[in-house]
């Protein structure tokens, strides 16, 4: 029995704080990522957004991947071709740009290269891989000038820091190498021949596409779209501090790990040249473009069974105001309605809002409506504190036990299907018009819902986590902590927000029953004056409090609660 308080206890305790929405993304440590999550971090943008960022750090983009894949994070930085191979044999991923910064074909300053023609016959490095996105784009550009690169040079693959000191060493004569590594050679004054965005260029595209996006799940989008959009939002106000202030730069600099002034300026320049500014749909037709001119060089291989680019890919952010302009404009028709048929009515009946709103504000001015709506809220908090901690652990033990459903499964029975107001009626008959009865009375009333939701809760316990457990050997406050806590805390999110809306209706009936304040109390006395005015003005106040409370701390809990399911790719 002490086990099942305690678990109760760390249960209804480790419920997530608030401060934020969680949002796991995954960073590459060596990516430029990792600036732009901490221009966000210094500026407090995520948290301005109400966004937790909980970063998790891999060693190279293959790991990021395979933690998108397995829904270890929610969102990652990844290659734009990779997603729409990925997309195409099945795997509901959608992308967003985030950089379309890419490499050059680089050659030493004195080399008598000077154009990719010249290339035929010499040794070419390339960073990557056969497949490498950007190896492929400068091969479709090449061969639109009649060379063929894979036939007419001598090709060397490798990763960017080997390519880096072929080129240095003079094994190889051009190479083709990541952004990063092009502006080192710059700083040591190598020169370009071909810069992968002229090659874009040349194979028909307005503006270079971003090869590296944010991708996430298609499930998670829906799910939590306007996490997502949040996110997005805040990126693009890091992406505009980056852009205009070369102040930030100074911040970011030991991050960079430039090894002088020149390289440290390369990096910036080029960071800054591939932030994405232009809409998704520019951004998709293009993107479209070079798809098909990279399935034509790659095959299948690349780009997977698809010739042509998934229509779903790119992931569409509500525009500004998409989602509230539409809320506002309801309002308002609601609003003028009122207005009007206040004015047609001209009854004391039917106050038009104006007169309510002067009411409201008032009131707030003499201090009534805030003294008012504390007593209900006091209530509210107290009853509902009550009736989820003995529900959670009433419910938890029937769940656990058959002994305990058989015996108490009446009791549960009695109670759901008790009127709420004859409750009310036995706890002050019984207990006295007192506060300890209008509080007790409420939480009775709560009681069987957060009892139902919990035994179920605990009846869905996976018996396979709990052998795992043992198999670990873990103690018993790892077990709950582990095992037990993540499964029952969605269960706990749902009952608290099924209950709170039925807590703060009961609270009034209490307090227009037996209490001599609260906003249930000046209703009643309002109604036996016929004060429609007074009525309207605590109503609306009341149910714009419990909006900002479902808004702000119940939905966020109930979406907090649920994370640590994994979720498909």
């Amino acid at each position: 029995m002490l086990r099942i308080v305690v678990t109760l206890c760390l249960v209804i305790g480790a419920t997530p704080a608030l401060a934020g929405e969680a949002l796991r993304i995954g960073l590459q440590t060596t990516g430029t990522f990792a600036w732009q999550l901490d221009v966000i971090r210094r500026h407090g943008l995520a948290a301005g957004a109400g966004l937790d960022l909980k970063i998790s750090e891999y060693a190279s983009p293959d790991a990021g991947k395979l933690a998108l894949n397995s829904g270890s994070v929610d969102l990652a930085v990844v290659d734009w071709l990779w997603v729409a191979h990925a997309r195409a044999l099945g795997a509901r991923l959608l992308f967003y740009p985030y950089s379309s910064a890419v490499g050059s074909v680089m050659v030493k300053g004195d080399s008598p290269l000077r154009t990719i023609g010249d290339l035929k016959g010499r040794v070419l490095g390339v960073a990557g891989g056969p497949l490498d996105k950007s190896w492929l784009i400068v091969q479709a550009a090449a061969k639109r000038q009649g060379v063929d690169l894979k036939r007419d040079t001598t090709l060397e693959y490798g990763a960017p820091p080997l390519i880096f000191q072929k080129l240095q060493q003079g094994e190889a004569e051009a190479s083709l190498n990541f952004w990063n590594f092009c502006a080192r050679l710059e700083a040591e004054g190598y020169r370009r021949i071909l810069d992968v965005r002229d090659a874009q260029a040349a194979l028909g595209l307005n503006e270079p596409v971003a090869l590296v996006g944010y991708a996430f799940s298609e499930e998670f989008a829906a799910s939590h779209k306007s996490t997502i959009d949040r996110f997005i939002a805040v990126a693009q106000k890091a992406d505009d501090i980056m852009l205009r202030s070369d102040e930030e730069w100074d911040e970011l600099r030991p991050l960079m790990k430039a090894e002088d002034e020149w390289t440290f300026k390369a990096y910036r320049d080029r960071t800054r040249e591939g932030i994405p500014r232009r809409p998704i749909a520019e951004e998709e037709t293009d993107a479209r473009r070079l798809f098909r001119a990279l399935a034509s060089v790659g095959g299948p291989a690349l780009v997977g069974p698809s010739q042509e680019l998934d229509q779903g890919l790119y992931y569409q952010p509500a525009a500004p105001g998409d989602c509230a302009l539409p809320r506002i404009y309801s309002l308002a028709a609601l609003i003028a309605i009122w207005a009007l048929a206040a004015a047609l009515v001209h009854s004391r009946l039917l106050p038009g809002p104006l007169a309510v709103g002067a009411t409201i504000v008032a009131d707030i001015r003499s201090g009534e409506l805030p003294f008012q709506m504390g007593c209900t809220l006091g209530r509210v908090i107290s009853s509902f504190a009550i009736a989820m901690l003995l529900g959670a652990f009433a419910g938890y033990a029937m769940g656990r036990s058959r002994a305990a459903d058989r015996y108490a499964d009446p009791w549960l029975i009695v109670l759901i299907n008790m009127p709420a107001l004859v409750t009310i009626i036995f706890a002050y008959i019984w207990i006295g018009l007192n506060e300890t009865a209008a509080i007790l009375a409420v939480a009775v009333n709560k009681l069987p819902n957060v009892i139902v939701v919990m035994r179920e809760g605990a009846r869905a316990l996976d018996p396979e986590l709990d052998e795992m457990a043992k198999a670990f050997q873990f103690t018993w406050f790892r077990r709950i902590r582990h095992v037990v806590i993540p499964q029952l805390a969605p269960y706990l999110a749902a009952s608290s927000r099924s209950g709170l809306s039925i807590v703060w209706k009961i609270v009034l009936v209490v307090e227009l029953i037996g209490r001599p304040n609260g906003v249930g109390f000046v209703l009643g006395s309002a109604f036996s004056l016929f004060d429609m005015t007074r009525i309207l003005s605590y109503a609306i106040s009341f149910i714009v409090l419990m909006l900002v409370i479902e808004s702000l701390l119940v939905q966020p809990l109930e979406r907090r609660a649920i994370r640590w399911r994994r979720r498909p790719a």
